[in-house]
């Protein structure tokens, strides 16, 4: 047995470091990866949030050359209310416009009930006779002195009639003129309110856009100011590099401390 061990130790080939020498080496190089791997970690992180603050403060500068070039609110709103107040004063000319129909429908029904009076008084005047009933007084004729005097009372309200009339035929006819000549202004004006309201639209589109443009700006800046408060957390970490053959050195340690391993195992298998 003995000699089967002997055999299997002079098989294995120790390295001529010692054991300790091998893992204190190994332990060396382990914490130089680790340093590399913590340096790197340090260097991509930096350059992540150097890119995103570069990116940032490009979005930045874009934000307030837009924003350097903004009308003051107070002129764009001044703008608003002014044309809103040339809408509300064209609106009220529609309605002036729009009265004058009214006005015209008024007139011809009063005109023609006018009309209609004078024609009943002089229908009546020519119709009226002893025996009947007098429609303006509502007595009845029973001499021919009283149908004389009925009929002039008829014959006068036509003759009181004619002049009002005739004054609201003109005021009819004041109105028809007013209402042709109010149609091409009725459109005028309904074009003029159009084109105010888009004046007003486009200024308050003005205004969103100032908004956003300032929401946007305060939101890059919040982000700018996160990010370089991230990079400043990271501190400061040496730059560590591995050297060229960091591999093939920790392999040949790794090895090298089997085989001091399995020295060790047939060594005591010996002993005992």
């Amino acid at each position: 047995f003995l000699a089967y061990i002997d055999d299997k130790l002079a098989n294995i080939s120790v390295p001529v470091v010692s054991k300790d020498e091998l893992v204190r080496q190994r332990e060396e190089g382990m914490n130089l990866q680790r340093a590399h791997a913590e340096w790197n970690r340090f260097n991509n992180l930096t350059a992540q949030y150097g890119a995103q603050i570069s990116e940032y403060t490009n979005k930045i500068a874009e934000l307030e050359t837009e924003k350097a070039g903004f009308r003051d609110p107070s002129v764009i709103d001044y703008e608003i209310s002014a044309i809103q107040g040339e809408i509300q004063n064209l609106q009220a000319r529609l309605i002036e416009l729009g009265n004058i129909g009214t006005s015209l429908r008024f007139k011809q029904k009063e005109l023609q009930d006018k009309i209609n009076e004078g024609n009943n008084a002089w229908k009546e005047a020519q119709n009226i006779g002893v025996g009947k009933v007098c429609s303006h007084c509502g007595q009845p004729i029973k001499t021919s002195e009283a149908l004389e005097k009925h009929k002039a009372e008829l014959l006068k309200k036509v003759d009181d009639l004619r002049p009002i009339i005739d004054s609201l035929k003109a005021e009819v006819s004041d109105l028809l003129q007013q209402q042709q000549n109010s149609s091409e202004e009725y459109n005028a004006l309904n074009q003029n309110i159009t084109a105010y309201n888009a004046e007003v639209s486009k200024r308050m589109t003005e205004k969103l856009h100032q908004s956003k443009v300032l929401d946007d700006l305060n939101k890059y800046i919040g982000q700018r100011d996160n990010v370089s408060k991230m990079l400043s957390s990271l501190g400061s970490v040496p730059r560590v590099d591995l050297p060229d053959n960091f591999m093939e050195t920790m392999a040949s340690l790794q090895n090298g401390i089997a085989a001091w391993e399995l020295w060790e195992v047939n060594m005591n298998d010996r002993q005992s």
